[in-house]
């Protein structure tokens, strides 16, 4: 453990357990791939992700409206959601019903009030449709078909422009595929809200040099996050490290 930022208490059976980080807790799932990666970069860096938290945390402002897609067991959304406080609000959509339940089990833990928690997927379009449930990780089922699919089930899914209707401050993309299409769902918020921040993750099989033309072509600028910075602009798939 880190400077006593992080402990971790597992329940009866070693199934679940309840991570204290700084400004919220987790309750965790010790048979998830994903709370587990969580857990083991909070013990070593005191967070998951840290370029990216360190980021979010450098740029949000109390009152800012943060969106999360693909939120998981909700770590990001806690994490603004302590961040804009009682004057903003957060929208989060996990599609995956148990990771779903996760994620409204640890809105509540923390008695934050200013959380939307949607069982959603993100797209194009309003309706339903499959999501691909992945072998190897609970963080990589997707709308897009897979490799080591482990089945499918049907989802509704919403475009952001149909739940959203506020100026948007940030918007987290972890969506295995769908950020093209969910992008193109966002059209109205991209053109209402005021200096909007996409973070998302390059995934060169799936999407890559065309989510980031899209991006270019909507005026906006894609960099690289280093330190919690930005850190160098990019506008060919190529120019993106490995």
């Amino acid at each position: 453990m880190r400077n006593g930022t992080v402990r971790i208490r597992w329940e009866i059976k070693r199934r679940k357990g309840i991570v204290q980080f700084q400004d919220f807790k987790m309750k965790l799932d010790e048979s998830s791939y994903m709370d587990l990666s969580l857990y083991k970069q909070f013990t070593q860096t005191g967070y998951y992700e840290k370029e990216i938290s360190l980021y979010i945390k450098n740029t949000l402002s109390p009152g800012d409206v943060f969106v999360d897609v693909g939120a998981s067991s909700g770590y990001y959304t806690l994490l603004a959601s302590r961040i804009v406080g009682e004057q903003g609000c957060v929208y989060s959509f996990e599609p995956y019903p148990a990771t779903y339940d996760r994620l409204v089990q640890n809105i509540m833990l923390n008695s934050f009030n200013n959380i939307h928690a949607f069982n959603y997927a993100v797209s194009s379009f309003d309706g339903e449709g499959e999501l691909f449930v992945s072998k190897s990780s609970d963080g990589l089922n997707s709308l897009k078909p897979i490799p080591l699919v482990n089945g499918h089930l049907k989802v509704g899914i919403r475009k952001l422009d149909t739940v959203i209707h506020q100026d948007v401050k940030m918007i987290k993309i972890d969506a295995e595929g769908s950020e093209l299409d969910i992008i193109r769902g966002t059209e109205n918020i991209i053109s209402s809200s005021n200096e909007l921040i996409i973070i998302y993750e390059i995934n060169r099989e799936l999407s890559g040099q065309e989510l980031l033309d899209a991006l270019n072509s909507l005026g906006f600028k894609s960099f690289i996050v280093k330190d919690g910075k930005l850190f160098s602009s990019i506008h060919k798939l190529d120019s993106v490290p490995s």
